[in-house]
């Protein structure tokens, strides 16, 4: 599962729950190790990253920046879903102490984003898939 932000000034972070559930709980997320699945149960929940920021760093200045923000990709992480109905909810938990407004100092906690991707991968040998699709990008 991938999420396209659209990182603009005046947003907030967000929390990603899963049918209710903390995304490390739900699946495997927060990729790891240069997208090597095997990488992610070694880390602890305290070290995975349960929030989007959705702030722009990547500020260059320009007309389409003011306007649109910047658009980047973030993968959420690995999910198995059974038939039916899921939810998936961003929650927000704060602002980033730069998107204050200049004039009045207030922060913001808008959210802007402009796709959700969900592609289905062969679970049964996951590692191995992932390992041949990262060589085939390059």
């Amino acid at each position: 599962m991938s999420l396209f932000q659209h990182l603009r000034e005046d947003n907030g972070i967000w929390k990603v729950l899963i049918d209710g559930k903390d995304i490390h709980e739900a699946g495997e997320s927060q990729i790891a190790g240069g997208y090597r699945v095997s990488m992610v149960n070694q880390l602890p929940p305290e070290k995975i990253n349960k929030t989007l920021d959705f702030f722009n760093v990547f500020r260059f200045n320009e007309h389409e920046d003011y306007i649109y923000g910047q658009r980047r990709e973030r993968k959420i992480g690995l999910f198995h879903f059974e038939p039916g109905e899921h939810t998936l909810r961003l929650v927000c938990v704060g602002s980033n102490p730069a998107s204050a407004d200049p004039e009045t100092g207030k922060l913001r906690y808008n959210l802007t984003a402009d796709v959700l991707s969900l592609r289905k991968l062969p679970f049964e040998n996951l590692d191995a898939w992932v390992e041949e699709a990262a060589k085939e990008e390059k």
